[in-house]
């Protein structure tokens, strides 16, 4: 199948890769829009309008029993993450964390987001709630890699941090 998002302009491209969540594949446009597509048909289950740009996007899946259902995870160029229920597509929960969203990466009970201030943050995927945050990783760093139970960020002065998932401890 083959899908163009309504009312192209032809100035509108995908802003970030696209995820796949069971039977559905998001796209997130650079004008701002999120579309929810049936995975087998292309047929459009949902769009949402985000003002804000979206700079990066992840499935935060539902890893163990006592974390949250899995959320769609936005990171806007204001600097909020924003997470949806990829079913119907409704705002679960959003923080603003001042700074433009690089990355981030998920264990399913928390988010780790790097800020293009070089912030690493944790927060709860439940609802966003602040768990703990380390400045001083760079300005505009890549995206946190999340190894088990480690957290590593790598900063453009050729610095490699690492701290522990759980209470941020620097390894």
């Amino acid at each position: 199948w083959s899908r163009s998002s309504e009312r192209s302009s032809g100035a509108r491209s995908v802003a970030v890769p696209p995820i796949r969540f069971e039977d559905r594949l998001f796209v997130a446009t650079t004008d701002g829009r999120l579309f929810a597509l049936a995975l087998d048909s292309g047929k459009k289950l949902w769009s949402r309008r985000v003002r804000e740009g979206i700079e990066s996007a992840l499935l935060a899946p539902s890893s163990t029993p006592d974390s949250p259902g899995a959320r769609l995870v936005l990171g806007l160029a204001t600097g909020e993450v924003r997470a949806l229920d990829p079913i119907e597509g409704e705002t679960l929960w959003k923080v603003n964390l001042r700074s433009p969203i690089r990355g981030f990466q998920s264990d399913g009970r928390r988010i780790f987001v790097l800020s293009k201030d070089g912030t690493v943050h944790c927060i709860s995927a439940e609802d966003g709630s602040a768990r703990w945050k380390h400045e001083g990783v760079g300005h505009d760093p890549p995206a946190p890699l999340l190894v088990g139970s480690s957290v590593i960020a790598a900063a453009r002065a050729d610095s490699v941090f690492a701290w522990e998932a759980e209470s941020g401890a620097r390894i």
